[in-house]
């Protein structure tokens, strides 16, 4: 990297990666739906396990035993009633099980599948034909996430620009929480209008090696989408989009750090005692869209 001046301030660095990985996944389930009360409750419940000849406990199927149940209950015409617990598990991304060291051995061989159990309770409201109102809540709990062993900070809290994020020695030490609420309400084409409309406000946070919960990378907190169409006579249409998220956390630098390893490293050096303490600002787009929509005998233009 040079300056204005053409004067190298940092040197070249390559990185080679030659990594291949070879192995097998297979996964089972079984599920049984039944009907009570007249068919006003339906309960489905059933349990899945997952291996791969990959990681050291690959091959457990006992380890990835995932049981879960969910209850709906039909109250009237109008309301539903949804409930639902389980247990879910995930291999680690390959970015992290290709991962070799400067002796070329893969040393992520003894991660362990990701582990997280959900809790969902929700009701859905029909107040007529043709609109749909529901409202759901949620909480979510993490265990064995993935750990940078390098800087003890959890991959869920690491930034999510671009790089290959796990591409290191980890350690499936790390846990997590996730939760929040989404009202949700949809209008079907009635008189020409109909718009969908969502709000989402939701908590993540995730530990490292420290055990001490912090905000993810993607933890924006409130979350608004919105849709909306509306259909004048002779064939115009109007049509908008808007979305809002809250910021994202991210970490600062270290200003003392960076201009000391600068001209070495090329880049800076992140505060991660200060990890995911600062937020971006708050991010809202709105879409317009008019279309005028001419049929002929044989072709339409739009």
């Amino acid at each position: 990297q040079f300056d204005a001046n053409g004067v190298l301030i940092s040197p070249e660095i390559a990185i080679n990666v030659n990594s291949a990985l070879d192995f097998f996944k297979a996964g089972a389930f079984v599920q049984v739906s039944k009907s009570f009360l007249k068919d006003r409750l339906l309960v489905s419940s059933g349990v899945r396990s997952d291996i791969n000849s990959f990681t050291n406990n690959g091959l457990d199927a006992g380890r990835t035993l995932s049981p879960r149940i969910s209850f709906a209950y039909h109250l009237n015409e109008k309301i539903d009633l949804t409930a639902s617990v389980g247990r879910y598990f995930k291999i680690p991304v390959y970015t992290s099980l290709g991962y070799q060291d400067a002796a070329g051995e893969l040393v992520n061989k003894s991660m362990e599948y990701i582990n997280s159990n959900h809790f969902v309770l929700g009701t859905q409201y029909l107040p007529n034909d043709g609109m749909r109102i529901t409202v759901e809540g949620f909480y979510k709990q993490y265990f064995n996430y993935p750990v940078s062993i390098a800087n003890g900070t959890s991959l869920a809290n690491q930034g999510t620009e671009f790089g290959a994020i796990g591409n290191e020695a980890i350690s499936s030490s790390g846990e997590g929480q996730a939760y929040g609420a989404e009202v949700f309400v949809q209008q079907k084409l009635v008189k020409n209008l109909f718009y969908i409309v969502s709000y989402t406000y939701v908590r993540s946070l995730f530990s490292g090696l420290n055990e001490e919960l912090i905000a993810s990378a993607w933890g924006n907190q409130h979350i608004v989408s919105a849709t909306l169409g509306y259909n004048f006579k002779n064939n115009w249409k109007l049509g908008a989009k808007y979305r809002f998220s809250g910021g994202v956390p991210y970490t600062p630098y270290n200003l003392a750090a960076s201009q000391q390893a600068y001209a070495t490293l090329g880049n800076g050096v992140l505060d991660f005692s200060m990890l995911n303490t600062q937020r971006l600002n708050n991010f809202s787009q709105l879409d317009l869209r008019v279309d005028k929509i001419v049929n002929l005998k044989k072709v339409s233009f739009d």
